[in-house]
């Protein structure tokens, strides 16, 4: 249930709860809707980052090929955002319910839209009308799925699946704190005595309250707010009341008490659920350093590439078209650059791919974030005569 129609559930159901009551479950919702989205965001942070870190590398007839499309996809989509801000965008939309829209102007920039209305056909294209692009801009085309690219992760209801498990997390955070308060807080006790009602039993004729109530209640809801707020701070009793602290026992000493991590332990629960409905292993979110690598390999196979795939099926359908893919026009998404590459960790793997003509000299400059030289001998590809053809050896080789 999301915290829209929470509060109207609340307000239209005929209650006698008290403002305390309503405050709670104030609090509640608020707790449940603001941590919810933390855990979300940590994972959407992560996606996007990865996603704007991958090298997108369009080709033409096969060869690597740096022109409008390369440029907008590494570096300025629009002329309002780069690329991380972008993809961040693209991402945050993709886990909603319709997904992203992205829509290529005439100028050829790519704008994702805040919203849209999509007519979903079995036999025919889909029809998208009602395209709220930035700025309040409301786009009066229409558009034909071919017109658009549209993401849409396999996992587009996660958020309305992690608000039905976050409803029973919500409470119970909610509980954890509340005890918290609870257990830590300073607790008095109101000694009243029989002289208190004599000395005050004047009736308020407007009110027709008794003047002793009208004193506890004071006491109650200013006096001992203000009290136990301030720092420093001085409070007034009439005759007859007295104020005590309760007696220390075993029960409600410091040893019994709630603490913070019983808040962390419950809030670290909120991200590992996002954490695995998005993919992400929960060790990298929490920054383990144990099995970092395979963990990291498992995120980028399982949560990145399947998203990668999606954005750059859709380009190449939307974009480029059937003809031009199989001629080699087409765009490539490697996510290799998503991890980190030095030439002393890579030297043993470069060696052995490139004495088998697997990658050339700019190749490995490239893989470890260095550029690439562009001359003849940097480009061309070597094998080793260790690896030739068995015809193509002569007696004493």
């Amino acid at each position: 249930m999301s915290i829209k129609e929470t509060f109207f559930n609340w307000f239209i159901t005929p209650s006698k709860a008290t403002q305390k009551q309503y405050e709670v479950m104030l609090s509640e919702a608020r707790t449940n809707y603001i941590y919810k989205k933390y855990a979300m965001q940590i994972c959407i942070n992560w996606i996007a980052n990865s996603i704007s870190l991958c090298d997108f590398r369009t080709y033409e007839n096969s060869k690597r090929h740096k022109g409008h499309n390369w440029w907008k996809l590494n570096y300025e989509p629009n002329k309002n955002q780069n690329n991380v801000d972008f993809w961040y965008q693209v991402v945050s939309r993709a886990v909603e319910d319709d997904g992203a829209l992205i829509i290529q102007t005439r100028e050829g920039d790519f704008v994702v839209a805040d919203s849209f209305i999509v007519e979903e056909k079995a036999f025919v294209e889909n029809i998208y009308r009602s395209v709220m692009l930035p700025g309040n801009y409301l786009d009066s085309r229409t558009y034909r799925e071919s017109e658009v690219i549209r993401i849409k992760l396999n996992n587009s209801k996660i958020e309305k699946l992690l608000d039905s498990i976050y409803s029973d997390y919500g409470k119970l955070l909610a509980g954890t704190m509340r005890n918290y308060n609870r257990s830590n807080a300073m607790k008095l006790i109101l000694e009243i005595d029989t002289t208190f009602n004599q000395l005050h039993q004047t009736i308020d004729p407007d009110t027709g309250e008794v003047e002793a109530d009208t004193i506890l209640d004071d006491i109650f809801e200013n006096r001992f707010k203000s009290f136990l707020s301030d720092s420093d701070a001085v409070m007034p009793m009439e005759k007859g009341l007295t104020v005590t602290t309760p007696i220390q026992t075993p029960g409600n000493t410091k040893s019994g008490t709630s603490t913070t991590r019983d808040i962390t332990e419950v809030f670290q629960d909120f991200i590992n659920i996002a954490a695995d409905a998005f993919g992400i292993p929960r060790g990298l979110i929490k920054g383990d350093v144990a099995d970092v690598a395979a963990m990291r390999d498992n995120y980028v196979n399982f949560c990145v590439r399947p998203f990668v795939n999606e954005i750059e099926s859709e380009f190449n359908r939307k974009i480029y078209g059937q003809e031009d893919v199989s001629n080699g026009t087409k765009l490539v998404i490697r996510t290799q650059s998503i991890m980190i590459h030095t030439l002393i960790k890579s030297a043993s793997d470069a060696e052995a791919l490139f004495r088998v003509g697997g990658i050339n000299q700019d190749g490995i400059l490239e893989m470890t974030g260095e550029e690439p030289l562009n001359t003849k001998e940097s480009i061309a590809y070597y094998v080793t005569k260790n690896y030739a053809e068995q015809s193509e050896l002569k007696g004493g080789e």
